[in-house]
């Protein structure tokens, strides 16, 4: 990207990363999968269809967010055997624009997110669901 655009300054980098978990219980549980669900409805003989919950959180003692989302969306119509998708979408990132960024210090900054990052999904999702999708 540096090379072929020669950007003039850098403002925001980060790393992403999106998850796909395919449910195939009915009824199914956010609790079965997040270690700190969002809120369920609870009514009687009705199934949830979607949610959509966004944590936004500063990372302490660092210059890094997250932003943590958490929503589901319907299968597509072949895949008769998965109930839901939920989509957990991490975030990891920083607002650098005032920051020394050579190549090397952006480096050091996407490792340590990439740490950041895999820490955020092991203390968001459930162990046991982590490895049913190892």
């Amino acid at each position: 990207y540096s090379k072929l655009l020669s950007p003039k300054m850098i403002k925001r980098i980060g790393i992403r990363f999106i998850n796909k978990i395919e449910v195939k219980e009915n009824p199914f549980y956010l609790k079965n999968y997040f270690i700190h669900p969002p809120e369920e409805q609870q009514i009687s003989q009705w199934d949830l269809a979607h949610f959509f919950y966004k944590d936004s959180l500063r990372i302490p003692e660092t210059p890094y967010r997250a932003n943590i989302i958490k929503t589901i969306r319907q299968p597509p119509p072949q895949k008769t055997k998965i109930n839901a998708i939920i989509i957990l979408d991490i975030d990891i990132y920083s607002n650098l624009e005032d920051a020394d960024l050579t190549w090397d210090n952006i480096s050091k900054h996407l490792v340590k997110m990439r740490k950041i990052k895999n820490d955020a999904f092991y203390k968001t999702v459930n162990d046991e669901k982590i490895k049913e999708y190892m």
